[in-house]
């Protein structure tokens, strides 16, 4: 059978360095679908946007990051998409894993 996955964000709100984000709490998927975490920010003096991904009980690990508006991928799975207009980042998991089951978090840097 089909495994459900849930992809947890942690960080509903925080400020750090003038920039405060804002995620959806949770996001779940099932195994072999799609499932996407999406990142609001609020700053105005956008430098750029880190996405971390952290595996129970390990290390924050870095997975992309964005500087200018479109969409960049890691891993065959993995595409993040920056929108500078509407303050948006979504990260989007393609055809989910168990390994993928983790706590995934933005990060915003001011200029």
């Amino acid at each position: 059978g089909r495994r459900c996955l849930l992809l947890l964000c942690l960080w509903e709100s925080r400020s750090h360095c003038q920039a405060e984000v804002h995620q959806n709490l949770s996001a779940v998927t099932w195994e072999g679908q799609n499932g996407s975490i999406s990142c609001h920010y609020t700053t105005s003096n956008f430098g750029s946007l880190q996405w971390f991904r952290q595996l129970p009980g390990g290390q924050p690990v870095s997975l992309l990051i964005l500087v200018s508006d479109g969409k960049q991928t890691k891993e065959p799975n993995l595409t993040a998409e920056l929108d500078k207009g509407k303050r948006l980042s979504s990260l989007h998991i393609r055809e989910s894993q168990l390994g993928d089951a983790a706590t995934y978090f933005c990060a915003v840097a001011t200029r």
